[in-house]
């Protein structure tokens, strides 16, 4: 008997060490210049794409990724002003910071307009707990030196926006929400928001150490059901 029960705690250990539970976590990525539309990033996982523009812009609009059609739909009900860029991306007219000429059109036009304002957020609603999450964040500012600051859930990434750095700009940040989290809020805190785009990252393939653990805690529980019911 006691064999088997030090393999069932055993077991029941295994399990809560592959399986931690723990409170939302917020990693900020590297900024990065924009070079093209085909810098959004795990495109075909998207869940929602947002372009935050003036009551002026389309409904949506459809960038293409490698063949991978991310829709952008248009916000502009969240609190905060709406703006275009005054056309600053255009075509075969690149400058220090910004999109070459190689970002299609409609990624242009989505990164032509923006939500300003410190109060200006926005929240991803209706996700799953415990799961976790890609949100980028797109950054373009005709306007020179500024800086720049967004945060997600309270987690804050700031970084210069001049023409020698990224007038033009991404950031990746690892979203992993605690079990009973369900949203995802992105704010403003200077400069603006061009276009966010939340994706789900893909579960990986259990480790064949990972297996074995859990193979181990199943085992466990028989074998301590069988000896309970010899005993009995």
């Amino acid at each position: 008997m006691t064999k088997t029960l030090t393999t069932f705690v055993f077991g029941l250990l295994a399990l809560f060490a592959v399986s931690p539970i723990s409170a939302i976590t917020v990693n900020w990525g590297p900024v990065t210049a924009i070079n093209s539309n085909l810098d959004i990033v795990n495109a075909e996982n998207v869940i929602e794409a947002v372009n935050f523009a003036p009551t002026s812009q389309p409904l949506t609009i459809d960038v293409d990724v490698n063949g991978t059609t991310v829709t952008f739909n248009r916000n502009s009900n969240s609190p905060g002003v709406f703006f275009h860029n005054d056309d600053f991306f255009v075509d075969n007219n690149p400058a220090p910071g910004m999109v070459s000429g190689d970002t299609e059109s409609e990624f242009h036009q989505v990164l032509d307009s923006f939500g300003d304002n410190n109060n200006f957020s926005y929240s991803f609603t209706g996700l799953t707990g415990g799961e976790t999450y890609l949100l980028q964040v797109f950054h373009s500012d005709d306007r020179g030196n500024r800086s720049v600051a967004w945060n997600i859930n309270g987690e804050s990434l700031a970084f210069n926006n001049n023409t020698t750095t990224f007038r033009s700009a991404f950031s990746v940040a690892t979203v992993t929400l605690a079990p009973a989290e369900t949203s995802i809020t992105l704010q403003r805190t200077s400069a603006q928001l061009n276009a966010a785009v939340l994706s789900l990252v893909a579960a990986p393939v259990p480790e064949p150490t990972s297996i074995a653990l859990w193979a181990t805690f199943g085992l466990g529980l028989l074998g301590y059901g069988a000896h309970r019911r010899w005993r009995k």
